[in-house]
């Protein structure tokens, strides 16, 4: 006879082990890369040990020892603490203190710290950066605390009680329910609360480590350190547009001593002071990351900012007064031109040129420059021979020497967007045209899903203005072949660009949840309701009807979802029905009676005989712990029907 294996029963003290180190775990993961190594490595040491204790020896520490222990680390965290930086040594410290808390015999209130400890953990990587990881940290704490707090409550009950595995996944999905019924309510709580810009903990955040952000000061061939990093500098939420209006502006650079591109000495006036711009208007909004530099980015001509304390400068540059070091968010107005008129410019500042400028660079810039018979056809000339073919884009082995620009022109000829947008600003201003170099970025790659532009480091670029018949022209003489983001996508690509859908929302509907947002959704529902109030009896009626169809279907589903729960189990709904032949044959059961008992005073033996069968089978499943099988099933229906 084969016997059928039955699983062992799970020791309740066991499962809530389990549980608690996976909370301490997760609360441990989110701020893993926040943390020194060395905290990260003795962390590590003091889990791997506790779970040795808790699993294996069953030889706890003493708790004085380790009193001592967590009043080191609390003092060691005190003096590392520093004004610019208060976050990371608190965290720091917290993560020795939870795996500690793992070393001594555990009690009710200790369970309770550890769970305490690790949401004190998670809500301290918010102090570095809130991401969609956040969400998921939070959400498996939320469930498996929850969970944990009612298997906490059934052992310290009786903690040498012992769960079969029905009972233990009963017991699981029953906790389930506490967080489920509580997500409704923090999501509402989540929108109506009011919200601040009023900074209350700030003071403890540790700044974002910035991208490779642009300076006031550019060498030839420091843009292709930043054209080499494939990282997200910031998302621009606007319908696709033409690829040649991409141009997404940031510094502007006018003073040039013949290696590097810098801001010439002088406040630039906060008024824009311009004629008139010509274009199509179009609002984007701005998700900018870290980048540790103060300069706002927008699409190419920007003309009005929302943000408070950005200024929209008269070179049509946005900046803040302090570096960005924290993910923002903006809304700018551009209009979407080649060019802008202004009232007046200082020329003298946008011809300088470097003392030592080489003789070759001016006589090349007259040479090609002499048939033209006007400035726009000076500037189409030194464009074209740009473009001439006999130079060559290129990142790799760039000419920084002590004379860059003439080893691009007359010695190496290849160069990247640096060179060629320094090359025509300088020829630019020797034939008497004013200019200026504009740093920013050049393309993005367009989400069709989240219906934003992702802009990448590696679209770095430099172009020029020239300013010509009272307007700032754009030009761009770098070969286009280097736009990136667009034409065919490599699949990598678009699966990293879709996945970014994710970020890109969680961004925008929870990181830039505001005071402004809540007032537009108030609108939003007052506007339905107006509307509500406009409809027609006939639209009113129609309404109603599918609201009472709605609720039928929604009484339907909780009346069968109430009766399948209180359906009884299938084993006593047997000894009903036991109880229910032997009653009409005269016998009825005492609620003080056991089954055995009952059948016992039975008179008629047959019957006696029969039912004693019956009990006899039904008992052997109880005490043995055995599920019932359908041969067990069957044969209980068949002494039934001898009854």
């Amino acid at each position: 006879m084969i016997k059928r294996l039955s699983i062992e029963k799970l020791k309740i003290e066991n499962l809530l082990k389990i549980l608690t180190y996976s909370i301490a775990f997760i609360a441990f993961l989110s701020v893993f890369v926040h943390i020194g190594i060395i905290y990260k490595g003795i962390a590590l040491i003091l889990a791997i040990f506790s779970l040795y204790v808790d699993f294996k020896s069953g030889t706890y520490l003493k708790r004085g020892l380790l009193n001592l222990l967590s009043i080191l680390i609390i003092v060691t965290s005190f003096y590392r603490l520093n004004l610019d930086d208060l976050a990371t040594p608190i965290i720091e410290g917290l993560t020795l203190l939870l795996f500690i808390k793992f070393l001594e015999k555990k009690g009710f209130r200790d369970y309770m710290q550890i769970f305490a400890i690790s949401l004190f953990l998670l809500t301290g990587s918010a102090l570095f950066n809130i991401d969609i990881s956040f969400l998921l940290y939070f959400a498996a704490l939320l469930f498996l605390i929850a969970i944990n707090i009612v298997v906490l409550t059934f052992y310290v009950e009786d903690n040498n009680l012992q769960l079969p595995p029905k009972a233990t996944i009963k017991t699981l999905f029953t906790a389930l329910l506490i967080p489920l019924v509580s997500l409704p309510m923090m999501a509402l709580l989540f929108i109506i609360l009011p919200r601040t810009n009023f900074p209350l903990f700030t003071f403890l955040n540790r700044a974002e480590k910035g991208l490779t952000g642009f300076t006031d000061n550019i060498r030839l061939g420091d843009v292709s350190d930043i054209q080499a990093d494939n990282s997200i500098i910031f998302r621009a939420s606007i319908p696709k547009i033409d690829e040649n209006l991409l141009y997404w502006r940031g510094v502007v650079l006018d003073y040039f001593d013949s290696i590097a591109w810098s801001k010439s000495s002088g406040a630039i006036s906060d008024k824009v002071e311009m004629a008139g711009l010509k274009g199509e208007i179009i609002t984007q909004n701005i998700f900018l990351e870290a980048y540790d530099y103060h300069y706002l980015f927008a699409l190419d001509r920007p003309f009005s900012i929302n943000m408070k304390e950005a200024r929209l400068l008269a070179n049509l540059t946005i900046s803040l007064n302090s570096p960005i070091n924290r993910r923002i968010r903006y809304e700018v107005n551009s209009s979407a031109a080649i060019y802008y008129e202004v009232i007046s410019i200082d020329k003298e500042k946008y011809l300088q040129l470097p003392d030592n400028i080489s003789p070759k660079v001016k006589e090349l810039a007259l040479q090609i420059t002499k048939d033209a018979e006007n400035d726009l056809e000076k500037v189409t000339k030194i464009v074209k021979y740009l473009n001439s073919g006999e130079y060559k884009y290129s990142l790799q082995n760039l000419p920084i020497t002590a004379n860059p620009l003439d080893d691009f022109l007359f010695k190496y000829r290849y160069g990247n967007c640096e060179y060629y947008a320094s090359a025509s600003a300088t020829m630019l201003r020797i034939v008497g045209l004013p200019s200026r170099l504009v740093v920013g970025y050049r393309g993005g790659h367009y989400n069709p899903l989240g219906g934003y532009y992702a802009v990448t480091q590696q679209s770095a670029h430099v172009w020029v203005e020239v300013f010509v018949d009272k307007k700032w022209i754009r030009i761009d003489p770098t070969p286009g072949s280097v736009i990136l983001g667009q034409g065919q996508r490599p699949l990598w690509l678009t699966i990293r660009l879709y996945s970014d859908t994710i970020n890109y929302y969680w961004n925008r509907m929870v990181i830039g949840y505001d005071f402004e947002r809540q007032f537009k959704g108030v609108m939003v529902i007052q506007n339905q309701m107006k509307s509500l109030k406009k409809a027609n009896f006939e639209n009113l009626k129609t309404l109603l009807g599918k609201v009472i169809v709605i609720l039928i279907i929604i009484t339907s589903i909780i009346t069968i979802v109430y009766f399948i729960r209180q359906r009884k189990p299938l084993e006593q709904r047997l000894v009903n029905n036991f109880e229910k032949r032997l009653r009409k044959k005269g016998y009825k059961r005492q609620s003080n009676q056991g089954l055995r008992e009952f059948v016992n005073q039975i008179t008629d033996i047959d019957l006696r005989q029969r039912a004693l069968l019956f009990v006899e089978h039904i008992e052997g499943l109880f005490y043995r712990d055995k599920n019932l099988t359908r041969d067990d099933e069957r044969r209980l229906k068949d002494i039934l029907k001898g009854l």
